[in-house]
C-alpha cells in the first residue's frame, strides 16, 4: 500500500462502496486510501501502543474499527479523525480481529483472552 507504512502491513479491508480501503500495521499505524489513488493516503490513524492487525469499516462507512496487540480496540469517525470516538479495554490478550454486523450498531471481536 503506497508510501506511508514503516514496517510491514497487516490487514486490509474495502469499504462497502469499494471507494475506500484501509490498511493496518506492524507500525502500530492505520491508513485510509482512495481505492483509485494509492499514492498518498487520505486519513493516518495512530493512538496504539502496539501493532495493528485488523480494521473494519462499518457498513454506514463513517466509522472505522481498530484492533491491536496493545489488548485495544479503537473507534474512529472517519468525518472527525483527529481524535478516538471510542476505546476499547475489555480484552486482557492481543486483540487480532474485529468485524462489524451487517446493520453497522455492533461488531464483534476475536483475542487471545477468549
Amino acid at each position: 500500500t503506497g508510501r506511508s507504512h514503516t514496517r510491514p502491513v497487516l490487514g486490509c479491508t474495502i469499504s462497502p462502496d469499494d471507494s475506500l480501503i484501509a490498511s493496518c500495521g506492524e507500525d502500530k499505524k492505520t491508513y485510509v486510501w482512495e481505492s483509485s489513488d494509492l499514492t498518498q493516503p487520505l486519513r493516518e490513524f495512530g493512538n496504539h501502543g502496539d501493532g495493528v492487525v485488523d480494521v473494519a469499516f462499518s457498513p454506514t462507512e463513517f466509522h472505522l474499527l481498530t484492533a491491536s496487540h496493545d489488548n485495544m480496540m479503537i473507534l474512529w469517525d472517519l468525518q472527525a479523525p483527529e481524535q478516538p470516538k471510542k476505546f476499547f479495554l475489555g480484552h486482557t490478550g492481543s486483540v487480532f480481529g474485529c468485524q462489524y454486523f451487517s446493520n453497522g450498531k455492533k461488531f464483534i471481536s476475536c483475542s487471545f483472552d477468549r
